[in-house]
């Protein structure tokens, strides 16, 4: 991402995971980038951790988009217009895979 862009992404992805969590579906998000080229380039420059509590919740962020929530879809297109090379993961705590 050229750097007139990472400020303008860094906006809209604040008010987008902003808004999932006033409405309950997620319940706190943390962006951390990058610094000094260290780090896998693979990875991205960002890293974006959304924390729910269990992967119910995890859908509900992604439903509101579908059904033409003009709002929502609007912070959604404002974030995702800015991504490219996107790579996603899920990660659990290891507390909570313990039978």
């Amino acid at each position: 991402m050229d750097g007139s862009k990472e400020l303008e992404f860094y906006e809209y992805l604040i008010k987008y995971l902003g808004y999932l969590r006033e409405h309950a579906w997620i319940e706190n998000y943390h962006i951390t980038r990058r610094r000094l080229g260290s780090g896998l380039s693979e990875l991205g420059e960002f890293n974006i951790t959304m924390e729910v509590q269990d992967l119910n919740q995890l859908k509900q962020p992604f439903q509101p988009v579908s059904p033409h929530n003009r709002e929502i879809e609007k912070l959604y297109g404002d974030v995702y217009s800015l991504v490219k090379d996107v790579r996603f993961a899920l990660y659990s705590d290891l507390e909570s895979s313990k039978p």
